[in-house]
């Protein structure tokens, strides 16, 4: 009964561990590629200027709408590596990670020009005991046996109690990614007439190593010339930024109490 209980308490210091204070919720918006890594390329720019473009005016919207605090792991044309943004992210420990992409068909796929629609990536099922390893290196779960404050004592390999806590938290952290994935597609179809294309687990370096709820968004295709011009556009990029405003918005409701 002891053990069932102190399990139940980890399980809830975890959950707790995850949210704070709405005035301090921190989002990391991350636009893909920049730099020398221009990412797919349209009829007319690259997609790593459509990424920056709906980043920065995301999180305008965000720290405006919800108050939050928002960081962008680049607000210029500039490289940033995998790992910097991981790290940006894990060192400021923020509360939410978005990562902002535009799909692309291969040069010599048939019917390349009309495949167009939205893919919200989370993180995939091959790299779970990657990111749980980053997890314990990262997130601090207070050790209640001892009396000890939330944040004080970190993950201790040859505890029970403590690897079940850390397994718990990599649990709920996925579960929360995917209720925002879900949230992002349905408003990117309502609020941008985007199809859905769907929810897929993917193995990207900035869903593995970050420690909190991540998703990577394809926005569309640039490959097709139609949804290009879409993403380049002032209605295009404001709607795409309301339907993912509207989904942060759902998802600090619920979570962040």
């Amino acid at each position: 009964m002891k053990k069932k209980l102190s399990i139940t308490i980890l399980y809830t210091l975890v959950i707790s561990s995850m949210t704070m204070m709405a005035s301090a919720f921190t989002i990391v918006i991350d636009a893909g590629h920049g730099g020398d890594d221009f990412g797919a390329q349209g009829l007319h720019c690259f997609e790593k200027n459509i990424n920056l473009d709906v980043a920065l005016q995301l999180g305008n919207s965000l720290s405006k709408e919800q108050q939050a605090r928002v960081v962008y792991t680049r607000t210029t044309d500039k490289t940033v590596s995998l790992q910097d943004r991981t790290l940006i992210a894990n060192g400021i420990k923020a509360d939410l990670f978005i990562s902002i992409h535009c799909n692309s068909m291969p040069h010599d796929a048939v019917g390349r020009e009309r495949v167009n629609g939205s893919t919200v990536y989370v993180m995939g099922q091959k790299t779970v005991d990657d990111n749980l390893k980053q997890i314990q290196r990262n997130v601090v779960i207070g050790d209640i046996i001892n009396g000890n404050n939330l944040h004080q004592v970190p993950y201790d390999i040859d505890s029970a109690e403590s690897n079940i806590a850390y397994e718990m938290c990599q649990n709920s952290i996925m579960s929360q990614s995917v209720y925002l994935a879900n949230s992002i597609l349905n408003n990117l179809n309502i609020c941008a007439n985007r199809k859905k294309i769907g929810l897929y687990q993917g193995d990207f370096v900035v869903l593995t190593h970050t420690v909190m709820p991540s998703v990577l968004i394809e926005l569309d295709y640039i490959s097709c010339p139609e949804s290009e011009r879409f993403m380049m556009s002032d209605k295009g990029v404001n709607e795409i930024v309301t339907a993912i405003s509207k989904s942060v918005s759902l998802f600090i409701n619920k979570f962040n109490k």
